[in-house]
């Protein structure tokens, strides 16, 4: 099963985000700004996707981190359609907009056949909430 780690500053955007993704079976872990980095560090992770409300310091620190880690790991960054254009292109980061079926089939395209092998996250899938609010774990119950 892959690991999706999302980043961002809007904790409502991130757990829709997080919903969104889990449809694909994935697990997912989001959380506020840098405060994902423990699990950045020290956890397998797949994708890593950044929110268009990061500033560009939270997101070249978390790329930062997860180049040091794993030359494997995949980096999303979404991008309103506006911000186009002012979204630095760092060598080897993919780019999405925020449109959530636009999303899901990015997703689909970086994490190949392991994101299009898995069936579909059952009804009671649940989110688990880390360090109070700021950070969510959703694993599907199989």
């Amino acid at each position: 099963m892959s690991t999706i780690l999302l980043s961002g500053q809007d904790l409502r955007l991130l757990a829709t985000r997080a919903a969104v993704l889990a449809k694909l079976g994935s697990t997912i872990r989001c959380g506020l700004g840098t405060m994902v980095e423990p699990f950045l560090r020290n956890e397998r992770i797949d994708l890593l996707v950044l929110c268009h409300t990061l500033s560009l310091e939270q997101r070249e620190r978390l790329i930062s981190i997860a180049l040091e880690k794993s030359s494997g790991i995949q980096i999303l960054q979404l991008v309103s359609t506006i911000e186009n254009q002012e979204i630095p292109l760092l060598p080897g980061i993919k780019i999405s907009i925020c449109d959530p079926n636009h999303l899901v089939r990015r997703v689909e395209d970086l994490l190949g056949e392991s994101a299009r092998q898995r069936p579909p996250v059952s009804s009671d899938s649940s989110y688990r909430y880390f360090s109070g609010p700021w950070l969510i774990q959703h694993e599907a119950r199989r």
